[in-house]
């Protein structure tokens, strides 16, 4: 858990975050669409591999009626974000608002430290922190708003968040 705090990650992070928050704003329907692709691309991944189990296991005489179950809901899952990614894109702000809400919230600690020291850095976490706890609530309390925005709105708080943390980590050099 260290690694994620240790100046090296947190550049790295911060240059992904920069990379993918710009993506998401400059293309937020086709990102929206890729998003959908790669999660059926994982579920129905996953499900081969549960069918594949179910196999080995008849092959052997026993039976896996678990792993025949979690194949199937992963099929369905994965056929649904397939051929009908406006559902899955329905249920995305609520997602990426948790995200948010998660990132905001594990930098808190960070910012109380900074804040008890009186780093002179301090406020540039705390733009890292409430940056996107503000854009997470505000996309809890909508969200059932376009998809395109939402994707857009996350987008700019990965860009913002990978900014702040890519200024916190260089001035802490």
């Amino acid at each position: 858990m260290n690694f994620f705090w240790s100046r090296k990650s947190t550049l790295w992070m911060a240059a992904l975050y920069l990379v993918v928050g710009a993506v998401l704003m400059l293309f937020p329907g086709a990102s929206g669409t890729v998003f959908c692709w790669c999660l059926a691309a994982g579920a129905l991944g996953y499900a081969a591999l549960q069918f594949r189990y179910v196999l080995q296991m008849k092959n052997q005489g026993y039976t896996a009626p678990i792993s025949m179950i979690s194949g199937g809901f992963f099929t369905v899952i994965g056929l649904i974000c397939l051929f009908r990614p406006q559902w899955v894109l329905s249920f995305l702000p609520i997602i990426l608002g948790l995200v948010l809400l998660a990132d905001g919230f594990g930098k808190l600690p960070i910012f109380l430290d900074e804040m008890r020291i009186k780093s002179p850095f301090r406020w540039s976490v705390a733009l890292s922190c409430f940056v996107p706890l503000a854009l997470g609530i505000f996309l809890l309390f909508r969200p059932f708003a376009v998809a395109k925005s939402v994707i857009f709105l996350f987008g700019l708080g990965l860009f913002i968040d990978g900014l702040f943390d890519a200024i916190f980590a260089w001035k802490q050099r």
